[in-house]
């Protein structure tokens, strides 16, 4: 038992990276494949508001990490 916690784990991001901004570009990832999907499937009202999901949240993350 003397060896437990004997090492210290540290859980960090190779880079200097907020910790939400990961969550904004998950978010940004899919808003931009369910706009794709749609368009592909020809619904203009689906591209209309995941293209307007993914625009906000580029436009959020721009506002939030200068």
């Amino acid at each position: 038992m003397a060896g437990r916690g004997a090492y210290r784990i540290q859980f960090a991001n190779r880079m200097d990276m907020a910790p939400r901004s990961w969550e904004l570009i998950a978010l940004s990832l899919l808003a931009g494949f369910g706009c794709g999907l749609a368009l592909d499937r020809g619904d203009l009202i689906f591209v209309a508001v995941f293209g307007a999901a993914c625009a906000m949240a580029v436009i959020g993350g721009m506002q939030r990490f200068p």
